[in-house]
């Protein structure tokens, strides 16, 4: 690994650097909380006028579809990153309906700098796995900086002025533009400070880890995404599935099976039945006790396998997922007596812990 450590908008605003979430991250998640916890950051780094640490970003250079483009998969950070990148359209936004600048720079240069990168006329040829990379289907020779997952990309394209606004809801994302709306909104406020703000933004710091092609990257993953929002057992699973595999089969593996499972489940509520499916395709019943447990028996299955096999697994497991959906959508109720049950048991065995943790075994 390679380490140092950096201002963070000199890493957003390097001219030939596009930052990917690959297709195994989760989508964008954060909401009023986090989006208020980073406001108060910024405002106080600037009030102090003194650095703030934002913590570690881990990432990885993949290959490029586009010479002179270093293209680098975010392993962790990804919910800070399309953050900041919302705050700068929100910066934008704010620059473009006062005239201020930013360190120099007017509405139409913090686009070109942080969110806009120029390859030319070729944004829209990507080539073989484009949705990952350079070619995202932006326009007037520019491509966006930062790409999301296949789920936020659209609305991001969109927010930077760089695609139509998503035409259908399984293309915008609502958090997003949420996320957008309410630093605008913060920026519109009464009493808003800007210096104050534009000192703050020039105060944050991250550590960048650059992973090597030795560094396994799945390990990673989940021991940093411990900490933070939790990822849930379909985030895990689908880390694990599609980041085994080299980067073309990321993308095969993604559209051809997993991308057909979360649309089926795309309104399933904290991934719950999601889960459920997950933990009884296993095979280990109600045997396994909390989701850590189902990832765990999960991972196990998949031990020792081929590349083969680990497609025909996965080919069987998304089948499973969507047969599953439909039996709950029909209300079949042998299906959904299996999730209550299983609830119930974790919710005796969670107060069975807690009592210990209280007053010791």
């Amino acid at each position: 690994m390679q380490v140092r450590q950096t201002r963070l908008v000199d890493f957003l605003g390097e001219p030939d650097v596009q930052l990917v979430v690959p297709v195994y991250q989760r989508v964008y998640s954060w909401t009023r909380p986090q989006l208020r916890a980073l406001w108060e950051d910024v405002m106080e780094a600037g009030r102090l006028d003194r650095p703030h640490f934002m913590g570690m970003v881990f990432f990885a250079e993949e290959r490029s579809h586009h010479a002179g483009v270093r293209q680098l998969d975010l392993i962790d950070g990804q919910q800070r990153m399309t953050t900041m990148t919302l705050l700068m359209c929100a910066v934008r936004t704010y620059l473009s309906r006062t005239g201020a600048t930013l360190d120099g720079l007017d509405a139409d240069g913090v686009a070109r700098k942080f969110l806009k990168l120029d390859v030319g006329g070729d944004s829209e040829d990507g080539g073989e796995g484009a949705d990952e990379g350079v070619g995202d289907g932006s326009r007037d020779g520019a491509a966006c900086k930062l790409v999301l997952s296949r789920a936020d990309a659209p609305t991001l394209r969109w927010i930077e002025g760089m695609g139509m606004r998503p035409a259908t809801d399984e293309e915008y994302s609502k958090l997003v533009v949420e996320a957008y709306e309410w630093f605008v909104a913060r920026m519109d406020a009464e009493g808003f400070d800007f210096a104050t703000f534009a000192r703050g933004i020039a105060h944050l710091y991250i550590v960048e880890v650059m992973m090597g092609p030795s560094d396994r990257r799945q390990t990673v993953f989940e021991s940093l995404n411990a900490k933070g929002l939790p990822l849930s057992t379909p985030d895990l699973v689908r880390n694990f599935l599609l980041m085994r595999s080299e980067f073309d089969d990321r993308s095969y593996l993604y559209d051809t099976y997993w991308a057909k499972v979360e649309d089926a489940f795309s309104t399933d509520a904290d991934d719950r039945y999601l889960a459920h499916a997950i933990r009884i395709w296993t095979g280990s019943g109600a045997a396994i006790k909390d989701d850590r447990g189902i990832f765990d028996a999960f991972k196990a299955s998949f031990s020792g396998k081929d590349r083969d096999e680990l497609e025909r697994r996965t080919a069987g497991l998304a089948a499973y997922c969507i047969d599953f959906h439909e039996k709950v959508l029909a209300g079949d109720e042998a299906t959904i007596e299996a999730c209550r049950e299983w609830e119930e048991g974790r919710g005796k065995a969670e107060r069975l812990r807690n009592n210990r943790r209280i007053f010791g075994d």
